[in-house]
This record gives structure tokens, sequence and C-alpha cells, in this order.
């Protein structure tokens, strides 16, 4: 049976946490109840401005309606009023550019004013809403739902960057007399020979790009991107398309990301990856306390990110952070794992799954059944509206943290082991390490086993991307705080073993288990 006392401990000490430190994480299992927790942690303190971030707009959405003043911050897509916004937006026009030439009214705009409580998509850790405005005390908290190995590249694309800084160069009137160049225009001691004109300023800009002179491309990039923005300007309110696309081949963040990164490594890559945890980080720095909120947190890949953060930015201070764990088991959910393969995407064995779900359907009925498999065997069924798979209610990999929808299932089943390509999981650590590993040093493993690459550098990404998802769909129906019945057409990782009742089932046992349970399900009044 589930122990509620144990879950009823675990509730009450979440609500004891006292958030003393820069960084807070709340890596409780599946189904422990943080996100109920978070909501009533801000109905309780109205004397803090509180921020949610998360992937979930569904959860979004419940926080309207139970979390007392609560502002739903939305991308612009959904307010916006230009008619020529979707061609604005397609060729990746920041928002306030479109705002600045349109005469409609929305709440895109006003919806930042609202600091109080705040939700909205982790997207918005890239902007700047979140940090103190001039004049504003900015967010006492934030809560994070995000797993911590997000990456933004920043490349160092020559091409792009000649090219988009000529298109500025050629569709700007310059105008010295202009006021405001006397705020950002520095000029040196008199005499000097290296300073540029202000008219040539985007063509030797094309010039040092060429000659990777990145000590003139940091000097002069606010410059460029004051004249860029101008530009931009200009050609919305031509509705001028073609003059857009060849603008913004000069991506100014990215580029200013890279000489950031590239400044402190010497320039020895053609793209840095920077976590986007850094921006937690920078917003810890200044003063907001930070809760993540993740049953996959990993404690060593924090610190390592944490480490390599402050060894790149040094400071006086430290961050602080704390770590809430909990060591919920319910054996009464029981949890097979049929056959010991792992049912890869090229090796489904599709005819067997169907035979196997066919089976299930005559057990349980499909009404008490969800599943979990590869996004390709998913669709979206407009009659019943909602994801299926082989005529099951469904979901797929990737895309099932924090979801709710499969909490009243009795029966859960697993088709596949989600697993990342050798080369995904090098790009994943060199990005979060600022390594240079090569796949080529990794050879394939067979899925025989769970994890594969234990003593090697890629053994962090497989645990933290490869065996915490699968433990995340496998506590979709909640097993933790519920009596269930999960089958795992894969590979079950050794966590789940500790946590609920496991039974390996051989490939030459499968059809008498099926019809033991078809038999043991007919005489019995329990729904598994």
């Amino acid at each position: 049976m589930v122990d509620k006392k144990a879950i009823k401990k675990l509730r009450s000490d979440m609500g004891k946490i006292k958030f003393e430190e820069d960084i807070t994480t709340l890596n409780q299992q599946q189904g422990a109840g943080k996100s109920t927790f978070i909501r009533n942690y801000c109905n309780k303190h109205p004397e803090e401005n509180i921020a949610i971030l998360t992937k979930r707009h569904n959860w979004l959405k419940e926080c309207e309606k139970k979390v007392d003043g609560f502002c739903h911050w939305y991308g612009q897509k959904h307010f916006c009023k230009h008619p020529d916004f979707n061609k604005f937006d397609s060729v990746g026009l920041y928002g306030t550019f479109i705002c600045k030439t349109c005469s409609k009214k929305c709440n895109y705009r006003e919806q930042f004013n609202n600091t109080f409580r705040v939700g909205a998509p982790t997207e918005y850790l890239n902007t700047e809403y979140l940090f103190p405005r001039s004049g504003e005390d900015g967010f006492d908290k934030i809560f994070i739902e995000e797993k911590i190995t997000e990456t933004t590249p920043f490349w160092f694309k020559a091409d792009d960057i000649v090219n988009g800084s000529i298109a500025i160069a050629l569709n700007y009137e310059f105008d010295k007399d202009k006021a405001e160049w006397k705020d950002i225009w520095e000029f040196e001691a008199e005499g000097s020979t290296t300073k540029p004109l202000l008219e040539n300023v985007l063509w030797d800009f094309s010039n040092a790009v060429e000659n990777k002179d990145y000590e003139f491309l940091e000097k002069y990039i606010n410059i460029a991107a004051h004249i860029k923005k101008e530009v931009i300007v200009n050609a919305i309110k031509k509705q001028d398309i073609d003059i857009l696309k060849e603008v913004q081949k000069f991506d100014i963040n990215m580029l200013k990301g890279y000489l950031k990164y590239g400044k402190i490594y010497n320039y020895n890559k053609e793209v840095y990856y920077e976590p986007r945890i850094y921006k937690a980080f920078d917003m810890a720095k200044a003063g907001t306390k930070i809760v993540l909120s993740h049953a996959g947190f990993d404690e060593q890949l924090f610190k390592d990110l944490l480490a390599r953060y402050e060894r790149e930015f040094p400071a006086t201070d430290h961050l602080t952070f704390g770590i809430h764990t909990s060591n919920l088991e319910n054996k009464d959910t029981k949890c097979y794992q049929i056959t010991n393969k792992g049912f890869g995407r090229r090796k489904l064995e599709e005819k067997y799954v169907i035979d196997f779900l066919q089976k299930i359907d005559k057990i349980y009925k499909k009404k008490n059944v969800g599943v979990i498999t590869y996004k390709e065997y998913t669709q979206y069924d407009a009659t019943k509206k909602m994801d299926t798979a082989w005529g099951f209610e469904a979901a797929h990999f990737g895309d099932t943290s924090g979801l709710n929808k499969f909490e009243n299932k009795d029966v859960l089943i697993i088709i596949g082991t989600y697993t990342l390509s050798i080369g995904e999981k090098v790009r994943k650590y060199n990005g979060l390490y600022n390594a240079s590993l090569n796949p080529s040093n990794f050879p394939y493993v067979d899925k025989g086993k769970f994890p594969d690459y234990i003593g090697t550098e890629l053994e962090i990404i497989q645990r933290v991307e490869e065996e915490n998802e699968m433990i995340d769909v496998i506590h979709r129906n909640r097993g933790l705080i519920h009596d269930r019945r999960i089958y795992v057409l894969g590979i079950v990782p050794e966590r789940i073993k500790k946590e609920l009742a496991f039974e390996l089932i051989k490939t030459k046992d499968v059809p008498t288990f099926l019809f033991n349970l078809k038999r043991k399900k007919r005489y019995s009044h329990s729904k598994i």
C-alpha cells in the first residue's frame, strides 16, 4: 500500500523550506506535490513578487484560476494584431521592432507591467523582462521548472555577418549630425588614424569579420547594433521583407555571445555554448531567490555548471545553494519489463507491439490505459481530441515532464527506450562543459543494459538525458502515490527497481504471463 504518512510528512517538510540560499532545488520525486506546493506558496506570500517559468502552458492556465493576482505572460503571437506579424515573425524580428511600427493597441507590452504574480514559458529566461527594471524592485523569487541541460549556441558565422552588415550599410542613410550619435560615439585621441568614419563602420566591420579582428568587433558592435535597428524600423515601415531577410543574417546577440566566450577562451572554437541555467545564476547574483523544480535534476551536473560559471565570471561572493530530495517507495505498484530488449526506434518490432497492446486491451480496456512511445508513432485524433498511438491515448518521449493526463490511468505502457545518438550526447556534453570530445572516440554500445557508458564522460549525459527521461515517463500515472500497473517494452532504470515492485518477464514467458494476467483479472474485482 501507499505510505500515506510518508507522503504527508514529505509535503509537510516541503512547506517548511526557508529558501535561505541563493538557489534552492526541489528535487523530490514525481508525484511528491511540487506543483501544488508552488501554487500554495504564491498564495501564502502576498508580500513577495513571484514568477513561475515552465514549458507547461496547461499548468500556467491552472495557476490563472488558483493563484491570486496571477498574470500569464504569453508570447507576442498570442496578442499581436499587426496585419503583417507572421511575415515579420518569419524572419526572426524581435517583438519590440514590430510594436514600434504598430498603431494598434494590444496587451503584449502591457502584461510586462505586472510583476506581482507571473507565469511564463521558460523561453523568457532569454529576455530581460525577468531582471529588475529601472526604479523597480523586480522579482523576489522565481520558480523555474526546466531541465538544466538546455544550452544556447553562439556561432561565429563569418559569411552571415559579412552579408548582413553589407546589407545594413547599403540601406542606411547616414547622418553624422543626428543627436543620438552623440551618446554612443566615443571619439579617440585627436589625430588618431585608426578611428573609422561613422559612415564606414559597417564596411570596416565586415572587413574585421573576415580578418577575425575580434578587438575591433567588440569595440564597435554596439554601434553596428544601433545602425541595424534603424534599418530594421525603416524596412518594417516599408514592409520590405527582402531587406529584413538580408539584414537579419547579422545576428547581433549571436556575435555578442561569441565574443563574450571567445574572449575567455582565446577564440579557440567556431561555436561556444552557454548553459541556459546561467540566466538563473545571473538573476541569483542580482538578488533574486531562484528555485529550481525538476525531478530530473542532477546534483553533479549542477555543481559542475556552477563551477564553470564561477570560473568564467569570477566574483568575490560565491552563490549558495540547497537541494531537497525524497525517497518514496510503493511496492504495490508493479513495473514489468517485457523482455530484455530495448525496442529502439529502428528495432521496434511493431507487429509484436501491436499484438501485445491488443492483449492488454482485452485485459484492461483502452480507456484505462495510457501509452508513451516515440513521437513518430503518435498522431492527433481530431475526433477524440487527443494524441493517440495504436488506438490508445498517448504521449511521446521528450514531452511528458510534469504531464498529468495519465494520473488517473490504472495502467501505463511504455514502448521503447529513450536514447540520444552518440553525436547528440557528445554535442550535449561539449556544450555544457565547453569540451571538445569527438564522437568517434565512443563506439556504439547495443542497448542491453542501462547505462552503457559508465566510466566515460558521457555517463553523466546518459544519466541526465536518457535515464531520467525513462524514470519520468514511468512515473506518469503516479505509481508512487497510487497502486498502478506499468508495462515497459524497453529498458527500466535501476532507480525504478528500488522505488516500485519490479519484475523482468523473459521473452519465452510473455505468453504465459499475459494468459495468467487475463485469468487473474477475470476473477478479480480490482481495476488492476
